[in-house]
């Protein structure tokens, strides 16, 4: 598989992210941030360049060489399925481009709120 990481991607979610999430950036305060599907990482290294210093930006992917390929680059990627990460403790879920791919969606929200720290992201202060 070609690697076809882009880097107009990155800036594309970087700027949207950065709108969209931008009460979260102000607060300074480390994020825990999953992307699932991620893909070649275009929206995790769009987080990172985001998120103060300190949180953690992950991301699954069950495409070996898409996972491959972001971790090439220095992205923490679990080459699986959301399911079986055993990831936990997480404050941001993303989903780029992935409810095509999605059977069950009922089952694939129960697996985001298994990782969700108990008032996730969308819940913090600016968002109630």
């Amino acid at each position: 598989m070609v690697d076809r990481w882009r880097p107009d991607r990155v800036a594309r979610y970087r700027t949207i992210l950065g709108n969209m999430f931008s009460d979260v950036w102000r607060e300074g305060q480390p994020v825990s941030w999953l992307d699932v599907g991620a893909g070649y990482g275009e929206v995790m290294e769009a987080v990172m360049a985001l998120a103060p210093a300190g949180g953690r930006v992950l991301g699954v992917e069950p495409m070996l060489p898409k996972a491959e390929a972001a971790a090439k680059r220095g992205l923490n990627v679990t080459p699986d399925y959301l399911e079986n990460s055993g990831l936990s403790g997480i404050r941001f879920v993303s989903l780029v481009n992935v409810f095509s791919h999605i059977p069950d969606f009922d089952q694939l929200l129960a697996q985001i709120r298994k990782v969700l720290v108990p008032e996730g992201g969308g819940l913090h202060r600016d968002r109630q």
